[in-house]
């Protein structure tokens, strides 16, 4: 039997290294297995292909009549210069994925009733398209109720629309995509009957309000991102499972109170603890200076990319613990300092991306061990000093590339983080200041190749410069002596950024007893008369 698959896998292997293809008029075609029938592959001219598009029903080729059943996924993506009316044969099965993403068809397309199969979302940005329309003989979709949309019959999907498309009572989900880079669209009614919409649904839309029925259990990223025009959002009263609260102009996950998706005019509510993945993204009529409460603890991926109408400084209160990628990439407009929570203990790739407008000095937070892949490339306006922690571990490639502006690095890791490729290309300073003691470690890793001066200053290469706060014996085993001038509040956070003890304190000193913790490197955090004191401390 093993024997039989083998030689069977061999025999089809062959054929479809065989699968012949020919040319036959502007495009390319490939034989459908049983001979009978053709796919259409792309274009002779690829993506260079201007006029108008003619999609025959049989082609003829060493005198074989041919059906046209397939468009290949992709065949036309990108031909901008295609142009007209789209005419698609009356023979044809299949429409693959993509398959005419940003193509420039305007009038009405009319699938025909010979298609029993659609891929994902294949007239991507192709923005001048009036309608669709269905054949009423299709028993697979339809364009009820001349919605100008292309809706799965069984499913009740609507699969795809335009900027005439309306949403027909009876539709039950909303696909990913189906709008998305209509810009056209400038409203839409989401019937009762919905109660699924996709991810990227309405991206870039022209939609100005948008109104979330109480039916609606299931939503996906964000489906109104990149609408920049878009001033309203209401999710309807009773809704179970998601909320616009105190008229906030927000799309709210009432289970976990995350907001998922928000607009120019967001207010966000003072019991909100999350900003979703992609919640503002590419809102550029965002504006002004961005004020996070304090009660969030996560910012997610994407959350702010492209928000390129923030203007001022950004801090990030204490009170967030993740800084999600991309986070706040390509926010060209901020024009002041950025200030990182004390809590993080990860900041990921791309999150401060070509945030060219920050300035004056970067201090990386104590908890931090990682600096993702390009967290701060493009970065060129800070014009200060960067002060990496004591407890990096990895610094992500690119993490600092084309900040030409610092004008002194500082890294307190005794032991040189992991660098991966060009972390300081295009670093603003060629001198790397480092823990005393520690400068032939350094000049013996691949520091050495980002920095061609490698100095130590035993003075001001410590946890706070005044050495205002002493700890030990450190590292330790068990009790420790904490010493700093009118101690009032005491915190021992751990890597995860943690917390694992807290205390009112009143004096120059406090003992404390890591014998019942788990060994491992924590930050001890005190509110004193000179001002917020820390110190790293080691369990063994």
């Amino acid at each position: 039997m093993k024997r039989h698959f083998l030689f069977l896998l061999l025999v089809f292997g062959v054929l479809g290294l065989n699968a012949q293809t020919f040319t036959y008029g502007d495009l390319n075609y490939e034989v459908n297995y049983g001979g009978t029938s053709v796919t259409v592959l792309d274009h002779v001219d690829g993506t260079d292909a201007t006029g108008t598009l003619t999609i025959p029903d049989h082609v003829v080729y060493n005198g074989n009549n041919y059906a046209v059943t397939i468009i290949d996924s992709y065949a036309f993506s990108y031909c901008r210069g295609l142009e007209g009316t789209l005419v698609l044969p009356n023979t044809l099965e299949e429409i693959g994925d993509d398959a005419f993403d940003y193509c420039g068809f305007t009038g009405v397309v009319t699938i025909p009733a010979s298609v029993e199969w659609i891929g994902y979302t294949p007239f991507y940005g192709c923005d001048g398209i009036d309608g669709f329309v269905v054949d009423p003989a299709n028993e697979d979709y339809d364009s009820r109720d001349n919605c100008n949309a292309v809706i799965s019959s069984y499913s009740n999907e609507l699969k795809f629309g335009c900027k005439n498309s309306t949403i027909p009572d009876g539709v039950e989900s909303i696909a990913e995509d189906a709008f998305n880079r209509c810009s056209g669209l400038t409203s839409i009614t989401i019937p009762s009957s919905v109660t699924e919409i996709g991810g990227w649904s309405f991206w870039f839309t022209g939609l100005t309000s948008i109104n979330i029925p109480s039916s609606v259990t299931y939503i996906g990223v964000n489906p109104f991102a990149g609408c920049a025009q878009l001033e309203e959002i209401v999710v309807e009263d009773g809704n179970p499972f998601f909320d616009s609260r105190n008229g906030c102009n927000a799309i709210i996950r009432t289970s976990t109170n995350e907001l998922l998706a928000g607009c120019q005019n967001t207010v966000i509510p003072d019991d909100v603890t999350r900003i979703g993945n992609n919640a503002f993204y590419y809102c550029s009529t965002l504006t002004g200076e961005l004020v996070i409460p304090e009660q969030i603890t996560s910012i997610g991926h994407y959350a702010y990319e492209k928000c390129t109408g923030l203007t001022g400084s950004l801090v990030i209160p204490n009170t967030v613990l993740e800084l999600g990628e991309s986070a706040f990439a390509n926010c060209t407009g901020f024009d002041g300092t950025l200030t990182l929570s004390e809590n993080l203990t990860y900041i990921g790739g791309w999150t401060f991306e070509e945030c060219a407008g920050f300035t004056g000095s970067l201090v990386i937070p104590d908890l931090v061990t990682e600096i993702g892949s390009s967290a701060f490339e493009g970065c060129h306006g800070f014009d200060g000093k960067l002060t990496l922690p004591k407890g990096l571990n990895y610094v992500g490639s690119f993490a600092f590339a084309s900040c030409s502006g610092f004008t002194e690095a500082v890294v307190w890791a005794e032991t040189p983080p992991t660098l991966d490729m060009y972390p300081f290309g295009g670093f603003g300073c060629t001198t790397l200041m480092v823990p005393c003691g520690c400068v032939s470690v350094y000049e013996n890793s691949d520091w050495s190749e980002q920095f061609t001066n490698i100095i130590e200053d035993c003075v001001e290469v410590s946890e706070n410069g005044e050495n205002a706060m002493s700890v030990y014996p450190n590292p330790t085993h068990g009790m420790v002596r904490i010493e700093a001038e009118g101690i009032t509040n005491l915190c021992i956070f751990n890597l995860l950024g943690e917390k694992v003890f807290e205390s009112l304190v009143s004096g120059d000193a406090f003992e404390f007893d890591f014998s019942g913790y788990n060994s491992g490197v924590y930050l001890i955090r005190m509110e004193t008369a000179k001002g917020v004191e820390t110190k790293l401390v080691t369990v063994e």
